[in-house]
């Protein structure tokens, strides 16, 4: 930041999320309050919609009644829609996650998904495929286990 003069200055600022304000400080000795507010010729400010917890974590929230998508298209993105209670992870190269694509209280996980209608839930078919193959190996690898288990209760009933 530069003062007035030309003379550069640095800034410390810490802001609290919930009254987005808090104390500043600067190299030339400087300090004081911050506060975006009415008193302070800004407007009031809406509390944070997502906040960030201490342990790393973090909480997102909106109104359904008033809430719009916060992304359309295509793109990789992480997004909670409250409009709709939906949750979206992933990469999408089409529009399964517009508006008009996403269900009520539904969640979309991993590449081109779609969450579908009202509480569905889906993930990457690349993931479903390999999770399918696995299952089919473990099913034909049981299916050998029992006809091996035949043959030699076979072998063994013979007079």
């Amino acid at each position: 930041m530069t003062a007035p003069g030309g003379r550069a200055v640095h800034v410390d600022a810490r802001i609290a999320l919930a009254s987005l304000s808090g104390p500043w400080s600067d190299s030339a000795g400087n300090s004081g309050t911050f506060a975006f507010n009415a008193s302070t010729g800004g407007g009031p400010r809406p509390l944070p919609a997502v906040t960030l917890l201490a342990n790393g974590g973090f909480l997102a929230g909106g109104q359904s009644s008033t809430a719009v998508i916060p992304a359309s298209g295509a793109g990789t993105r992480m997004m909670f829609y409250p409009g709709k209670a939906a949750f979206r992870v992933g990469n999408v190269t089409n529009d399964a996650w517009d508006d008009v694509n996403i269900g009520l209280s539904s969640a979309a996980l991993g590449t081109n998904t779609n969450g579908g209608p009202q509480g569905a839930r889906s993930a990457d078919s690349d993931w479903l495929q390999r999770e399918n193959e696995a299952l089919r190996a473990e099913l034909r690898a049981l299916a050998a286990l029992v006809e091996e288990l035949r043959a030699t209760r076979r072998t063994r009933l013979r007079p």
